[in-house]
């Protein structure tokens, strides 16, 4: 596997996944219903991420070594597991999309006419609401990362001279199929036809 470059990233409501995702046909039934999701209006697609900016990263572990003070010996350690986050900058989005990955709302246009509900704004509160979505992530040469529950976090920043917004995504052990869910799959989309 060498998972380079992102192509496509989608946010999906959690309650996506009814089966663990063991085998090629219950991936390609989650990935399939994602991208219907999206279709369908409840699932947002992530249309440009900003250059360079798209990461997956797992911090290191780390160690707490308890001495024995009578000969400063170890005599026990403690690991603490890294911490793995997904990051990327929406360089362009919508209304809709911010809502979705910063909490808020979007403002309709209102009134009597036929694009009443035509999106014209955005509403929220600062600093950034927790959001929790399925996160559906597809590599340029065809892997899927696939994170059932991530904790969503958006932050609007200034990118070469344009207000973009820095999203992270920091999966996290699923409570959907308790007990039986992941907090990450990858596949490679060439084998689950």
């Amino acid at each position: 596997m060498i998972a380079t470059k992102i192509k496509q990233i989608i946010l999906a409501d959690t309650s996506i996944f009814t089966a663990d995702l063991t085998t090629a046909a219950t991936a390609k039934a989650a990935i399939d219903a994602a991208i219907a999701a999206v279709t369908g209006g409840t699932a947002e697609s992530v249309t440009n991420v900003h250059e360079k900016t798209w990461q997956i990263e797992e911090s290191d572990a780390s160690m707490n070594n308890y001495h024995n003070e009578l000969d400063g010996s170890v005599y026990r350690r403690d690991p603490t597991a890294g911490d793995l986050t997904v990051a990327f900058t929406l360089g362009e989005y919508s209304e809709k999309l911010k809502a979705a990955v910063r909490g808020g709302s979007t403002i309709t246009k209102g009134g009597d006419g036929t694009d009443k509900d035509a999106i014209i704004g955005y509403r929220g509160d600062a600093p950034s609401t927790s959001i929790i979505k399925a996160m559906f992530c597809l590599t340029q040469d065809g892997y899927w990362f696939i994170y059932p529950k991530a904790q969503i976090m958006a932050n609007t920043k200034e990118t070469d001279d344009a207000a973009a917004l820095s999203v992270s995504g920091y999966p996290m052990k699923p409570d959907m199929l308790a007990g039986v869910m992941s907090t990450e799959y990858n596949f490679n989309s060439a084998l689950l036809s």
